[in-house]
């Protein structure tokens, strides 16, 4: 049995230029947590969606006196009550992570228009070995 040794060709398009982002371990974190926020939209529309089938409920079906209508009465209460406090929760936290993301990138826009600091140029120099054309 041999093993055959079989050259792979490689097709590498370069880029002009590469920005790098350098940013905290805490931001890092938070990039890696994702928007908190997304959790308090879920919750505003389960517990929308449970006051309003709770209201429908009561509209339409005749529910006797009693614990049963007490307590379909104080599901939509407590369901639109905080439905509408956890939406606004959402809605003023909503653009924590874009905010994050914004100052993160005005670093590299305010470095770059500095005229003091100029940036770093990487050069990279072609692997050593035989090329294809050597072949």
């Amino acid at each position: 049995m041999s093993i055959e040794s079989k050259q792979l060709q490689v097709n590498r398009g370069a880029y002009s230029s590469i920005t790098l982002y350098e940013i905290t371990s805490d931001e890092l974190e938070m990039l890696c947590q994702g928007s908190p926020n997304s959790i308090y939209l879920n919750f505003a529309i389960s517990l929308f969606s449970i006051a309003v089938a709770c209201l429908i409920t009561l509209c339409t079906v005749a529910v006797p006196s009693g614990k049963l209508y007490e307590s379909f009465l104080t599901a939509t209460f407590i369901g639109f009550i905080l439905s509408l406090i956890l939406f606004i929760l959402w809605w003023k936290t909503r653009s924590s992570l874009d905010a994050l993301i914004t100052k993160i990138k005005e670093r590299v826009g305010s470095s770059q228009g500095s005229p003091t600091s100029d940036p770093p140029t990487i050069t990279a120099s072609p692997p050593a070995g035989p090329t294809q054309s050597e072949s």
